[in-house]
C-alpha cells in the first residue's frame, strides 16, 4: 500500500499530501493560515504556562540540567559555585525566588539569578529577575530598601 498515494479530496485527479489536500491546496492553506495559526498558537501557550507554571518549571530545570549546562558555565567562574551546587539551591528552594516565591524566573534565560552579597562573596540564595533588579538598583542597601517600603506604606495607607 505504501506505494500507492493517498487521493487527496480537493483534487481527486492529485495525490495526497496532508489533512485531505493535494499538494497545491496544502501549501496555499499554509501560507494563509500560518499567520493566524502562530497567533492562535503563542497566545495558547501563553494561557496554558499561566494556569500551569509547575509543568513549565518542571520541564525547564529538566531542560537546563541536560542540554543547558553551558549556560550555566559562568556561576563557576563568577559565584565560585558548580551548576551542580546551583540546581541544589535551585532544588532546596523548590524552584522558587527566596523573595517573592514566584515560580517564573523571567529574564533571558529563564533561570533564577544567583543572589550574593558583594562584600563577602557569599551565596545568598537565588532570586527571579525583578528580585535581583530590586537589590541591584538599591545597591544592596538596606536603608535605600526601608525607605522604599515606608514609601509605598504611606501611599497603601492613603498618606500623601
Amino acid at each position: 500500500m505504501r506505494g500507492v498515494g493517498r487521493i487527496s479530496e480537493c483534487h481527486p485527479e492529485k495525490r495526497h499530501k496532508a489533512f485531505g489536500l493535494c499538494i497545491t491546496c496544502y501549501e496555499k492553506n499554509r501560507r494563509e493560515n500560518s499567520e493566524k495559526y502562530k497567533t492562535y498558537q503563542k497566545e495558547y501557550q501563553k494561557k496554558h504556562k499561566l494556569m500551569h507554571p509547575e509543568i513549565y518549571r518542571k520541564s525547564a530545570a529538566k531542560w537546563w540540567k541536560s542540554k543547558g549546562r553551558f549556560r550555566l558555565s559562568h556561576v563557576k567562574r563568577l559565584y565560585g559555585i558548580t551548576p551542580d551546587d546551583y540546581w541544589k539551591i535551585f532544588e532546596d528552594q523548590k524552584g522558587k525566588c527566596k523573595i517573592c516565591n514566584t515560580t517564573i524566573p523571567g529574564g533571558r534565560f529563564r533561570l533564577l539569578a544567583v543572589d550574593h552579597d558583594h562584600i563577602s562573596g557569599n551565596i545568598r540564595g537565588l532570586l527571579c529577575c525583578n528580585c535581583n533588579y530590586l537589590l541591584g538598583y538599591a545597591m544592596d542597601n538596606t536603608e535605600i530598601l526601608l525607605s522604599a517600603l515606608l514609601y509605598i506604606n504611606a501611599f497603601a495607607k492613603g498618606k500623601r
